[in-house]
């Protein structure tokens, strides 16, 4: 199985903000940013690199637990991720899609 490789805070700024600007709906844009803004921010925090599906497993704990976001919000914010992830995907910084096997629990 190959590993995903470690993105550093500075190069998923980059690609988040070259993703959104990308989004042809403002109002996505901004559902999307607000989303990836708490990633990065969470991100920044809490792991050096990201490197994959542990990493949101932990994210998604995170939204869970410390932000206490209803299920609804926490597959926003997961949806946000994954979108993201698909450009890193597409740009060739990334194998595949880490989000993609990460689901939401139910409340």
């Amino acid at each position: 199985m190959t590993r995903t490789p470690r993105l550093s805070h500075r190069l998923l700024l980059k690609h988040s903000e070259e993703f959104l600007a990308s989004l042809s709906s403002t109002e996505t844009r901004g559902t999307y940013g607000r989303a990836l803004k708490e990633f990065l921010r969470w991100q920044q925090a809490t792991v050096p690199a990201f490197s994959g599906i542990d990493d949101v497993v932990k994210y998604r704990k995170y939204l869970e637990k410390k932000k206490k976001l209803s299920p609804a919000s926490v597959a926003t914010y997961l949806t946000a991720l994954r979108r993201l992830c698909e450009h890193l995907v597409t740009s060739g910084m990334m194998r595949s899609n880490p989000v993609n096997g990460v689901r939401c629990t139910q409340a």
